[in-house]
């Protein structure tokens, strides 16, 4: 006797699909979890176990350099030798802690007049101030005073000489 199977009865079909309030469950808990899984992967502990998994680099690493007091620089200064303190920041955001070498840089239009130089560590994701302490030679023109870390980020401000004998810091 020969058995032949009928696929005209949906109930009796081998390709039927769930029905009913089960699917609907089924596919909110399974929108649910993958909405959960894409806010977890945009906090910095998921990210972490991205990276920890191997499925991304931190494109995200870098080094910040700015002034610490922007607003407080000298925008002129006496034509005669002066000190500054002249505060900046190093932000570190590469993944590790890293060893800055930094040189700050005073010159004119005939060249670079004088210089110095420190080095700092600092932990991933924390920052330093560093405030040394700028011989500045205002003679004519304009003066440049800029920072530069080893790691190739740099900032620099400039300032007018003046005849007058007193700065401008406002």
């Amino acid at each position: 006797m020969e058995s032949t199977l009928h696929h005209d009865d949906p109930a009796n079909s081998p390709h039927r699909t769930a029905s009913g309030p089960g699917r609907w469950l089924a596919l909110i808990t399974t929108v649910v979890c993958v909405v959960l899984a894409l806010l977890f992967f945009q906090t910095p502990p998921g990210q972490n176990v991205v990276q920890l998994a191997g499925l991304a680099d931190r494109s995200d690493a870098y080094t910040e350099l700015s002034f610490s007091e922007p607003e407080n620089l000298p925008k002129a200064l006496p034509a005669a030798a002066t000190v500054l303190k002249s505060p900046f920041v190093i932000q570190n955001r590469t993944g590790t802690q890293h060893a800055y070498t930094w040189t700050v840089e005073v010159s004119d239009s005939q060249g670079p007049s004088w210089t110095k130089s420190g080095s700092v560590q600092i932990a991933d994701d924390q920052r330093a101030i560093v405030s040394p302490l700028v011989r500045v030679n205002c003679r004519t023109g304009r003066v440049t005073i800029g920072i530069r870390l080893d790691s190739g980020e740099g900032i620099h401000h400039g300032v007018a000489c003046t005849d007058s004998g007193s700065g401008d810091n406002g």
